[in-house]
């Protein structure tokens, strides 16, 4: 009995089916061969490998490369046939591949460099827009996006937005090629605290600042590394970061509060006196004159949580 197109392309939809099932089914196609709609269907690059290993194949289109599932696929199709033509949106497939499953897992990152360095080798024409870097998840895609944007290409503020939020640690190692790229680019407090909160605040932080040193540290973006910082060290690292790049900090009473709260023993005098050489103001924009840091702690102040699973390091603490 021959087996239709109709049915191996529904096996090969499914998330695997294995060689040998693969192996039968082409025995009985009647030696049509390995089709587009095939190409199209298939799920898995163990599935498509094995497909591959019966002839005669298809050309390779860019419409079979745009309907891959895994990188690792579109890489095996690029590989048996140079001559396939590259378009922009295979390249926009291969990086929304990456976005949807390969880049969850940082070792996958290579497979995706390799598949875009191939794609623009391939057609180095293809212009790289500014849809193309705002669809980059990782620093490895951004890293070869850049690399063929035209020089001088000024970065907006949808695509620095954009990275901002990849969440863990995939906006701060993004961000670094695109903010050498183009050193014009200004994060606002919000993008800026975003990308502190998934984390590795302080590193994010030190980047920003080096960046553009008259970024301003809000109340808000303090807090959040202060709490970072203090649950794997004393956070002096975080003082030692802002005095680096001569950034000031506006004392809001929350601040007064937490760095008076962490550093109460005579031991500990000298971080705290390091942090307060940063006061800029008070909250009420007028700079304390002659005011010891050693003025008696508020009936309410803020302290370093029992737990650190949460994402607020300090809690409420009543002095009775």
């Amino acid at each position: 009995m021959v087996v239709s197109e109709a049915v191996i392309c529904h096996v090969l939809k499914r998330s695997y089916a294995g060689n040998e099932i693969i192996k039968r089914l082409m025995q009985r196609s009647g030696g049509i061969g390995v089709t587009a709609k095939m190409l199209e269907a298939v799920h898995s690059h163990y599935d498509l490998k094995y497909l591959l290993e019966h002839k005669p194949v298809c050309r390779i289109t860019p419409e079979i490369l745009k309907s891959q599932k895994q990188l690792k696929c579109m890489k095996l199709l690029l590989d048996i046939d140079p001559e396939t033509p590259v378009t922009k949106e295979v390249v926009f497939r291969a990086l929304e591949i990456g976005n949807d499953f390969d880049r969850r897992y940082r070792k996958h990152e290579q497979e995706g460099k390799d598949v875009l360095e191939t794609l623009f080798d391939r057609s180095p024409d293809i212009a790289v827009t500014e849809e193309m870097v705002q669809a980059a998840r990782c620093a490895a895609d951004m890293e070869i996006l850049l690399k063929h944007l035209e020089p001088g290409t000024r970065i907006s503020t949808d695509v620095v937005a954009a990275i901002s939020k990849l969440g863990l640690g995939e906006a701060y190692l993004t961000m670094r090629p695109l903010l050498k790229f183009d050193p014009s680019i200004r994060l606002d407090p919000k993008m800026a605290l975003q990308m502190i909160g998934y984390g590795n605040g302080i590193n994010v932080l030190e980047m920003l600042l080096e960046h553009d040193p008259s970024m301003p540290v809000t109340e808000e973006m303090f807090l959040q590394i202060f709490g970072q910082t203090l649950r794997e060290s004393d956070g002096k690292e975080l003082a030692d970061v802002m005095h680096k790049y001569g950034t000031s900090l506006v004392f809001t009473d929350k601040v007064r509060e937490v760095i008076d709260h962490a550093y109460q023993n005579k031991s500990e005098a000298a971080i705290k006196k390091r942090f307060y050489s940063l006061r800029m103001t008070d909250e009420d924009g007028i700079e304390p004159v002659g005011e010891s840091m050693d003025e008696k702690t508020p009936e309410k102040s803020v302290g370093r949580s029992q737990s650190d699973s949460g994402d607020n390091a300090y809690e409420i603490i009543d002095e009775d």
